[in-house]
């Protein structure tokens, strides 16, 4: 296929990825959303991402989601605060069942948002119901602004609604599979429960990507990719922060936003590469696009140990996988009578 033809075909889609993305960011800054970095996150994984079809109808129903599982999780954990381990029992049973349904053709896009707001309940359920309801309403607020986003992109840029990501099925998880990316997950929520809500909601909404992006057939070079790709997003955003000073305002960290999806775009939209694009995408997002007073330069150190343990997740995953394959094709088969 030809460059013209290409960008034919996925062009109006990268245009409104980038449009989408920009908005949702404005908006969120404009609100003086303290978590604001989520909304472009919400625009590249879940709503620009893993739907088929896009409609009014589906917008609200993912805004409703979004407020009915923060209601539903601040009802189920915070009573269980005052015994840790019930309590990160919960959240590992609930990731665990999440990876296992990720690759449902229904539910995917309901994971898609139910995963990162399990993870970042880890260490943001609040101590009192006013804070609790504080928090659903900010999560209602972000989910808004990815739609409003997706919404105005889509009829700035009209174009076929069939996302790239979803032109080649995600292959179920295995037990196994699942219940590893949930314990290196809930390992990371528990270490982190002694930071502040920023740090912590940075580390553990990239944690959760990078290991919600890696589809079970990907081999170990398309798992080392991903975790590239995450790493890069990281130094770019550190860069962008202490060196070039154009994320203070937010008009800029818009335009910036936008122009990185336009550089990405055709790997953003292709199927082979959209799941490492994303990884690195959604790592740059959440370290330029919060306000926190947080130390850049002791986050990018803990990140790299966080990176270094989910490589060493997705490492034994593919090794028990490859081993469980290896023992399947080794197994005698049965003789039909």
């Amino acid at each position: 296929m030809s460059a013209a033809a290409e960008w034919a075909r996925s062009g109006p889609r990268v245009l409104r990825t980038a449009f989408a993305v920009a908005v949702a960011m404005w908006l969120a800054y404009w609100l003086r959303l303290p978590i604001g970095y989520i909304a472009p996150v919400l625009v590249v994984t879940a709503l620009g991402g893993l739907l088929d079809t896009f409609s009014i109808k589906t917008a609200l129903l993912m805004v409703v989601l979004v407020a009915v599982v923060a209601q539903g999780l601040t009802l189920l954990l915070t009573p269980l605060l005052g015994n840790r381990a019930a309590y990160l029992t919960i959240v590992g049973v609930a990731l665990f069942f999440a990876y296992r349904l990720q690759a449902h053709p229904k539910l995917a896009p309901v994971v898609a948002l139910t995963l990162p707001l399990l993870v970042m309940f880890g260490p943001l359920v609040p101590l009192s119901a006013g804070f609790a309801q504080g928090m659903a309403v900010l999560l209602m607020l972000l989910a808004g602004c990815a739609v409003i986003g997706v919404i105005l992109a889509w009829l700035v840029f009209p174009g076929p609604a069939a996302a790239a990501s979803a032109a080649i099925p995600a292959a179920p998880r295995s037990a196994i599979d699942s219940a590893v990316s949930a314990a290196i997950l809930v390992l990371l929520i528990a270490l982190t429960l002694r930071f502040d809500a920023q740090s912590a909601l940075r580390l553990l909404m990239i944690a959760s990507t990078v290991l919600a992006a890696v589809d079970p057939r990907a081999g170990i070079k398309t798992a080392g990719m991903t975790m590239a790709a995450t790493a890069a997003g990281v130094a770019g955003a550190f860069f962008i922060r202490n060196v070039t000073f154009i994320v203070q305002t937010p008009l800029m960290a818009g335009l910036m936003a936008a122009l990185i999806v336009l550089g990405v775009g055709r790997r953003l939209t292709h199927p082979a590469t959209a799941q490492t694009a994303s990884a690195g995408l959604v790592s740059l997002f959440v370290l330029i696009g919060g306000n926190g007073s947080v130390d850049d330069k002791k986050l990018v150190v803990f990140l790299l140990y966080t990176l270094g343990g989910i490589a060493i997740a997705i490492g034994l995953r593919h090794t028990l996988l490859w081993h469980l394959d290896r023992n399947a094709r080794l197994a005698p088969t049965p003789r039909i009578p």
